[in-house]
């Protein structure tokens, strides 16, 4: 059932959360603060307490000069002892019809293990997003200048054909970079997010000098690049999905 914003669910959520996935308190309740009132968040209950739940955030992509908006599905989740009895499959069935209902195109996400693809598929989420690996042969470090978050999503919006989040989903997004201590910089001719050691997403040219190892980002960068499949997407009609059959669709600031 569709719950949000009721907060008196806050402390099973949090619980649900911290049982399944294990993150530390303090990213989990970066979610709650910054996100949780904007989202809509689906739950099943057993015994007036939640053991099953999922969120949906807005979010939009760019085809061929038109706007699709859609939900990103974000932080699925079911107790160890509630698995297998079709909890799960339940709300995704019930967030696809609330998406259709509202007039969403999509909804996206980013399965957390590999074998969760498989998992998705059977829901029809079936249309693969991606994003390009390339690893890094350090050389001089270049100078970079901290940019704030919302001038480097002023730039991602110009991105065609990527999941983009606007200025409240992207504000959690940002902390979450900050949690693990990433920041956001300006090279002179890109941007890019980066704790020192991986580069999350790079934006610019064919070229990168730094001490990063990994590079991730929309393009490939070397020969030596690799595209990796990063998400998937359900459309909530077939004509939607006509319109993004042969379109790469590129996803990198996932909520994963």
């Amino acid at each position: 059932m569709l719950i949000s914003p009721e907060k008196k669910y806050q402390n099973d959520l949090f619980t649900l959360w911290k049982t399944c996935f294990g993150d530390e308190d303090g990213y989990i309740d970066l979610f709650f603060r910054k996100e949780y009132e904007h989202c809509k968040t689906f739950a099943r209950f057993e015994n007036d307490t939640i053991v099953s739940a999922l969120y949906l955030l807005d979010c939009f992509i760019s085809l061929n000069g038109k706007r699709y908006d859609g939900y990103y599905l974000y932080a699925a989740a079911t107790r160890p002892e509630s698995r297998e009895k079709g909890y799960m499959a339940a709300l995704i069935r019930e967030a696809q019809r609330f998406a259709e209902k509202e007039g969403k195109s999509f909804i996206a996400l980013v399965p957390g293990e590999e074998w969760l693809y498989a998992y998705y598929r059977k829901f029809g989420f079936e249309k693969e997003m991606y994003k390009y690996r390339t690893e890094n042969k350090p050389e001089a470090a270049v100078s970079r200048k901290p940019v704030k978050s919302e001038d480097y999503l002023a730039f991602r919006l110009s991105f065609p054909n990527a999941l983009q989040f606007e200025t409240t989903e992207f504000s959690y997004v940002s902390d979450c970079y900050g949690y693990i201590n990433a920041a956001f910089y300006d090279s002179g001719d890109s941007l890019l997010i980066s704790d020192g050691k991986t580069v999350f997403e790079y934006s610019g040219n064919e070229t990168f000098a730094g001490k990063e190892k990994e590079i991730y980002g929309m393009k490939p960068l070397s020969g030596e690049s690799e595209k990796i499949v990063f998400g998937q997407l359900y459309f909530t009609s077939e004509q939607t999905a006509e319109k993004f059959k042969t379109a790469e669709i590129y996803m990198n600031n996932a909520l994963d």
